[in-house]
């Protein structure tokens, strides 16, 4: 069973988020219900999803997937930090954060399908200690990628992230990256998925690989487990109009600064930390649920991309963390 990783806090996409949004998207839209007699696109899209050979999920429970739209806002405590290299220099903030994403499909074959899932997120900091004058920054993902079924039990996917980041301020110019992986999935029985694959991540200094492995365990109806690196999460559903969740999750954000480096890249920015926390889910619709959730953020980080000579280190062990998401999750 997938975890709520993405509607959290997230305003940075990870490369594990990025892969459970697009194994999440066909499993959500599969499950969606559809009527025979339409010309419409969006049912007719349902309709061959119902029919496909492909097979996203084998056991019952009543955690639901994760959304095909999703919108939240998630605001955390004071983060302060030091320079690495001395001289006295801190930095002490606050942050909100905002996102919202939605499903699109692009293809739906016999036995596989692709999709693109565009993402806006935006981050506030309002600093209280430091020379930085408070500042916004908006990032923009589109993840699009493809999953295919081969015989037997195992499926394979892949995907690519191209992303752009604004400046910290409403000047200068905004900068890209993005990242690619491929995966694998293998359902051992009706309860037990296994993942696998890789990813590679090109949006800072000159790239670097990242593993993608675990599992995902249906205890029974009510319980679902997912220990897939790096945010485990444990839910329970007593009934399918509420559900909660604890779990790990990462979150931050990238900005691009205004000045570039001697061979003209531009500069990055990152700020970054794990964030665990609990979440109640209310469905408040057919298809509609409100989630809110809070706890503690920690390991914070605060960098900027190795040929802008800055980093920083964290003085505070934890800040506290409150947030809420509305997202359509099709029955």
């Amino acid at each position: 069973m997938d975890i709520l990783s993405l509607n959290m806090n997230t305003t940075r996409l990870t490369p594990w988020g990025t892969l459970y949004l697009l194994w999440a998207v066909g499993c959500t839209c599969a499950l969606s219900p559809v009527k025979a007699d339409t010309n419409d696109w969006i049912d007719a899209t349902m309709l061959k999803l119902k029919t496909i050979d492909f097979e996203f999920s084998r056991s019952e429970s009543a955690v639901p997937f994760l959304p095909v739209l999703s919108a939240g806002h998630t605001i955390y405590g004071k983060t302060e930090f030091a320079s690495v290299e001395g001289g006295g220099q801190n930095v002490t903030f606050r942050t909100q954060s905002s996102y919202a994403y939605a499903m699109v499909p692009l293809y739906v074959g016999d036995s596989g399908l692709a999709v693109a899932v565009p993402c806006v997120s935006h981050t506030w900091f309002h600093f209280t200690e430091g020379d930085m004058k408070d500042g916004d920054a908006t990032a923009v993902y589109l993840p699009f990628g493809a999953m295919w079924q081969t015989e037997g039990k195992t499926q394979w996917g892949w995907f690519l992230m191209p992303s752009a980041y604004s400046p910290l301020s409403s000047e200068g110019d905004w900068a890209a990256s993005g990242m690619g992986g491929v995966m694998g999935r293998y359902m051992s029985g009706d309860r037990l998925t296994w993942y696998y694959g890789v990813v590679y991540d090109y949006g800072f200094s000159d790239g670097y690989f990242l593993p993608y492995a675990g599992f995902s365990y249906v205890i029974d109806p009510t319980w679902a487990i997912s220990m897939i690196a790096p945010w485990p999460s444990v839910s329970y559903a007593p009934s399918d109009k509420f559900f909660v969740q604890l779990g790990v999750s990462p979150s931050g954000a990238s900005w691009a600064l205004d000045r570039s480096t001697e061979n003209g890249d531009k500069v990055m920015a990152s700020f970054g930390g794990w964030d665990l926390g609990l979440w109640g889910n209310w469905r408040v619709g057919p298809a509609w649920w409100l989630s809110a959730g809070g706890g503690v953020s920690g390991l914070r980080s605060l960098q900027v991309d190795p040929n802008g000579d800055a980093n920083f280190d964290q003085k505070v062990g934890s800040e506290p963390w409150v947030g809420i998401t509305l997202s359509l999750r099709p029955n």
